[in-house]
Parts: structure tokens; sequence; C-alpha cells
């Protein structure tokens, strides 16, 4: 069977309208994998901030702790209630 020209044709465009549907797919997707790294990106940032936050909170317990404790062995009288 002999392909025409005709055939061929018709073959290269819809193989045209194809990729020009695939490009405009991927424009879509590189929009939202644009929004998707910018949120994740922000999310990481905000976690690294609530840890480098929650790390200096420690040291604040910590540091309070040992003045409470520092204080009540230093002290003759009983605590008070």
């Amino acid at each position: 069977m002999k392909i025409s020209y005709v055939h061929l044709e018709q073959e290269l465009y819809q193989t045209k309208q194809e990729l020009i549907a695939t490009k405009q797919e991927l424009a879509v997707t590189k929009q939202e994998f644009a929004a998707i790294k910018y949120e994740f990106i922000s999310t990481q940032t905000l976690l690294k901030k609530s840890f480098e936050r929650i790390l200096l909170m420690q040291k604040e317990i910590e540091h309070l702790k040992e003045k409470l404790n520092k204080n009540s062995n230093n002290s003759s009288k009983p605590p008070s209630t």
C-alpha cells in the first residue's frame, strides 16, 4: 500500500496539533510547578524559623530551670505554698 502525499500532510498536521497541545500543557505544568516550588520554599523557611525558635525556647527553659534550682538550693527557708 502506497501512502499518499495528502495522507502524509494530514499526519503532519495532526502531529503539529498534538505538539501545540503538548506545549500548552507543558506551559501550564511549569506554572503549577513554580507555584508549588514557591509554596514549598515558603513552608521550608517557616519550618526552619520554627525549629530555631523552639531551640531558643528550650535553651531559655533550661536557663530558667537552672536559675530556679539555684535559688531553691540557696534558700534556707522552705518554699512558700
